[in-house]
């Protein structure tokens, strides 16, 4: 009868119970057919992380590394990371169809290595994407501009990769949350844009290792290491009052560092090392009250350490190494007792070690070799340990102009019973070696040529 049909029959309240997650679990079609097009772009998927991803089988359900949101039963996170070891990996390229994933928040496609091609502009379609993980694989070409419409990312990760090309100018105009930027380890070159400066969110920046970037106003970590960046340090980073950690080594980065610098008071690490960066350092580091870190190596920085920096009371690791700085060693350096390394080796630096330099009870590396320095080479033997302090590991005191003779008891010193390398070679020492050198049993690099000694170091 009419009263009977389906249409009008109240539904079994089985049925009505369990027929909302009959809709959500469904895997949507255009989820579906893109990650499928993901998929037949993969041509060598050895250790089989896409097996589960079959045309017959429900992608919110059973796919791997797939996971849909309830009430749309739309993919919002796709997560394929390998592991970092030679063994796993994948071959192929990676798929236009993945833009039309419109629901996907996360998508973390990393350390497949064998992954190659571009990036297809077609993920700057991705609206709602906040992680976007492309790192440690064989990407090429160059990073594509439509990428500026991920407007909620929070965090970018393409480092590890072979792109090469600029950083497209407008790029960061609209990712006001992005956090963590890392672009380190490819071929990037021309300049840093300076629309890095509208990333008000920013924490980290890596742009190490490239060829040659505020308003990343949230940006904590930045990292433009190893790549080929070129031109001075954009002004509009030094506007990040976020940043936690800056590391822009091993770029091709000219001009003189800013006094600007002192506005990002929660700077925690600094990097510049490995640039061609030149003048004075600037009074204005001192005012980083945060930092922990920070090593400026292998620039052509000139003039006197600033005495403001005496003001680093929580600095762990200084390297002004490889640089033309003058004048005599701080003294006030003695205060800085977190110093864990030191390292003022290839400058300019005249005077002997000043006593304060005992009170570092936390340094474990001091290098000081090529400068001018004079004076007894004693002196930092007697370095204090506290509770909280540590032994020598390294020191490096060559090529100065110490005087000895080294101290018959150096292997009786607290400081020195751990240490694992003692070089002093080219210094007028004179002198005998000291027989108590020989209780010094983690000592595996002795380097004492060209110091007039005489005698033999027995074990």
């Amino acid at each position: 009868s009419h009263s009977n049909s389906p249409l009008t029959h109240p539904p079994h309240p089985f049925l009505l119970l369990h027929l909302p997650f009959i809709i959500i679990q469904a895997c949507h079609q255009v989820d579906r057919d893109a990650l499928l097009d993901f998929k037949r772009s993969i041509t060598f998927d050895p250790i089989h992380l896409l097996k589960t991803w079959t045309n017959s089988t429900n992608c919110c359900a059973t796919w791997d590394g797939v996971a849909c949101d309830p009430s749309s039963g739309r993919v919002v996170n796709v997560s394929l990371p390998a592991l970092s070891d030679k063994v796993h990996f994948m071959n192929g390229t990676l798929s236009p169809s993945l833009g039309n994933l419109s629901f996907l928040q996360l998508l973390d496609i990393s350390h497949l290595k064998q992954l190659s091609g571009p990036i297809p502009p077609e993920l700057g379609k991705l609206s709602r994407l906040s992680y976007l993980y492309l790192c440690n694989n064989g990407l090429s070409g160059e990073i594509p501009a439509s990428l500026r419409r991920l407007t909620r990312l929070k965090e970018l990760h393409l480092h590890l990769n072979f792109l090469s090309g600029s950083v497209p100018s407008t790029l960061f105009h609209s990712m006001p949350l992005l956090y963590d930027l890392g672009l380190s380890y490819n071929n990037l070159s021309g300049v840093i844009p300076s629309s890095i400066g509208k990333l008000i969110s920013l924490t980290s920046l890596d742009l190490r290792s490239n060829r040659s970037i505020g308003k990343l106003k949230n940006l904590r970590f930045l990292y433009f290491s190893e790549n080929q960046f070129g031109g001075s340090i954009p002004s509009s980073i030094f506007g990040l009052a976020s940043l936690e950690d800056l590391d822009l080594r091993n770029n091709n980065l000219t001009g003189k560092l800013p006094s600007s610098i002192g506005k990002l008071t929660n700077i925690r690490t600094l990097f510049f090392d490995n640039n061609m960066l030149t003048g004075e350092l600037p009074t204005t580091i001192g005012d980083l009250a945060n930092l922990q870190g920070l090593c400026l190596s292998g620039n052509q920085f000139s003039g006197e350490i600033p005495i403001r920096l005496a003001k680093l009371h929580d600095l762990e690791y200084l390297d002004l190494s490889s640089n033309e700085l003058t004048g005599k060693l701080p003294p006030w350096i003695g205060n800085m007792t977190r110093l864990d390394y030191l390292n003022l080796s290839y400058n300019c630096f005249h005077s002997s070690i000043p006593h304060e330099f005992k009170n570092l009870s936390g340094l474990g590396v001091l290098d000081l070799h090529s400068n001018e320095l004079s004076g007894p080479i004693n002196t930092i033997f007697d370095k204090k340990i506290n509770d909280f302090g540590r032994n020598f590991e390294t020191i490096d005191l060559s090529d100065n102009k110490f005087s000895g003779p080294i101290d018959e008891n150096i292997g009786e010193k607290p400081a020195m019973a751990y240490i694992i390398s003692l070089i002093l070679s080219n210094n007028p020492l004179g002198g005998m070696i000291p027989r108590s050198l020989g209780n010094l049993s983690y000592l595996q690099d002795l380097k004492m040529a060209g110091c007039g000694l005489s005698g033999l170091f027995e074990r």
